[in-house]
């Protein structure tokens, strides 16, 4: 760490000086386009990083620092991460107050890790989370009827 001129001191910086968002400078949401879907027929989530903070600063929006995890009665049911594992990186300069966001379709399926897809998700109430580093957003929810 090291004080930047006329900016933050004891920020983190990389190699060209740019702040580096530390999980205290961000918040991640999950939304779902809609409350309700029928079995078999998914949903799109938007995962969000927001940075809360008063300065500019870079984040890994990658695929590798990120993940969507729905689960119904604490089971994992679905991961983004069972059918695109990655550890692909991407750096993000987020401005003060600004906000990334990325939308992925959940296809209603259970999937297993390797893709392995278990069968429709049955009738029920399902929670989002979305994961950006140690970073976790609070739980959205929807049904399956």
């Amino acid at each position: 760490k090291r004080a930047l001129p006329g900016r933050l001191v004891g920020v983190s910086v990389d190699a060209d000086g740019n702040v580096l968002c530390t999980s205290d400078m961000v918040r991640v949401t999950a939304a779902v386009d809609r409350k309700s879907t029928p079995v078999g027929i998914g949903v799109h989530i938007k995962m969000s990083v927001k940075n809360t903070s008063a300065t500019d600063c870079t984040r890994d929006v990658g695929s590798g620092a990120n993940e969507i995890v729905i689960t119904r009665s604490g089971d994992t049911v679905w991961s983004s991460d069972h059918c695109n594992p990655s550890a692909d990186t991407d750096d993000a300069k987020l401005p003060a107050g600004g906000t990334w966001s990325v939308t992925v379709v959940w296809n209603g399926k259970v999937t297993g890790r390797g893709c392995a897809i278990k069968g429709d998700a049955q009738p029920g109430t399902y929670s989002v989370k979305a994961r950006n580093g140690t970073t976790t957003s609070s739980r959205a929810t929807f049904t399956v009827s």
